[in-house]
């Protein structure tokens, strides 16, 4: 694929249904378009220049799922890819095109933990709002993963998007509350786009993108749809809200710069 050319959720839909890998998995429908998102930022970077190393690119993709797969598909021999996250990850480790497995726990970390500074792009992509240990320290990590000028992107949801405001002023807490599934505990804490672009300033990163997506929209109102009109119409206003008002928009996709 051209590095120029725009990808789209039904690019994604497309890919899985040709394999016929997880074509009707919920979570793959729901994040298609945001990994459409994350492929073409990545696609931006290549076109732009903003890559320093000839290619293939070495990529760091932490918590490998399916835009892994994605990514390898739209970029095809101008990267490699390696993935990180859990130790002994099941997906990680059955996928065939990846380089090795980095296991470590980032909310685990400690100041001692080092990468070892050879990646041109690491994905962090709805990993953050995840990790119970603080992600200042995950980002100065996997910072130390990246040559200089390498890049990170950062995909997370829009702690301040307008539903979530909405329930607010209902007195409703939008956040849910911490599982008791140990494996999948959810969300520990979400972030605004102006604490994760601190944040990475912070680590070692300039912020050279800042994005703010409604990546969900088709589902959320597909979804609304089948729980009725009145829900459809309340979900539709939001929508035609936010897309007046970026900062109110349920995703945030961040690019920073290594320096």
């Amino acid at each position: 694929m051209s590095p120029s050319a725009e990808l789209h959720g039904s690019d994604v839909l497309e890919l899985f249904s040709r394999s016929g890998d997880a074509q009707g998995d919920p979570y793959l429908q729901y994040h298609a378009e945001r990994i459409a998102v994350l492929c073409g930022e990545i696609l931006k970077l290549i076109d732009e220049g903003q890559t320093t190393r000839s290619q293939p690119l070495r990529i760091l993709d932490v918590g490998a799922s399916f835009q892994t797969h994605a990514i390898h598909h739209f970029l095809g021999e101008r990267c490699s890819i390696d993935t990180l996250g859990f130790p002994g990850d099941p997906v990680a480790l059955t996928i065939p095109f990846s380089g090795r497995h980095v296991g470590i726990d980032l909310s685990l970390l400690t100041e001692t933990d080092q990468g070892d500074g050879d990646y041109d792009i690491v994905v962090l992509a709805e990993v953050i709002e995840h990790l119970f240990g603080s992600p200042r320290r995950a980002l100065r990590y996997l910072r130390s993963h990246l040559i200089f000028g390498g890049n990170i992107v950062v995909q997370t949801p829009n702690a301040a998007a307008l539903p979530k405001r909405m329930m607010l002023l209902r007195g409703k807490n939008p956040f849910e509350e911490i599982r008791e599934d140990t494996s999948n505990p959810g969300h520990f804490r979400e972030y605004t786009m102006k604490e994760i672009s601190s944040m990475l300033e912070t680590s070692g990163f300039e912020v050279s993108r800042a994005i703010y997506g409604e990546y969900w929209e088709h589902s959320i109102l597909a979804q609304a749809k089948r729980d009725g009109l009145n829900s459809w119409l309340k979900r539709r206003a939001e929508f035609t809200v936010a897309s007046l008002r970026p900062a109110l928009r349920g995703g945030l996709t961040i690019v920073g710069r290594a320096s």
